[in-house]
């Protein structure tokens, strides 16, 4: 990338014939090699490389902070049957059907409001 934006573009030159020239000194042409993109646009075009790929980094980051946020709810909900303290509905079948009603709404609450932002 560097040579290719980098490439030197040869400039012929040649001193006017009503200068005057030094003695034993030719008015022969010759070339000089000037670079054809700055290194003020190289540094731009490294930037906006840079600010890109923040960029893709951000949104990839704000996928994954959104399913680890939708996967905490059933983890969350479904640790209280691992305490050995009573909770709501503890020993009956309504509990568990409770449980479940809550990790589906919960979740699925996160996940439409993750969508309507667009992280997912």
């Amino acid at each position: 990338l560097f040579h290719t934006l980098l490439s030197i573009v040869p400039v012929p030159l040649s001193i006017p014939p009503s200068s005057p020239t030094p003695a034993g000194v030719s008015s022969v042409p010759f070339t000089v090699v000037v670079p054809l993109v700055s290194t003020r646009l190289v540094g731009t075009i490294v930037e906006t490389n840079l600010s890109l790929r923040d960029y893709r980094q951000n949104q990839s980051m704000k996928m994954v902070t959104s399913w680890a946020a939708i996967i905490a709810v059933p983890t969350l909900v479904t640790g209280f049957y691992g305490m050995n303290v009573p909770y709501p509905g503890a020993g009956r079948t309504s509990g568990v059907v409770a449980a479940i009603v809550l990790i589906v709404v919960l979740s699925g609450a996160l996940y439409f409001a993750f969508r309507k932002r667009d992280w997912l």
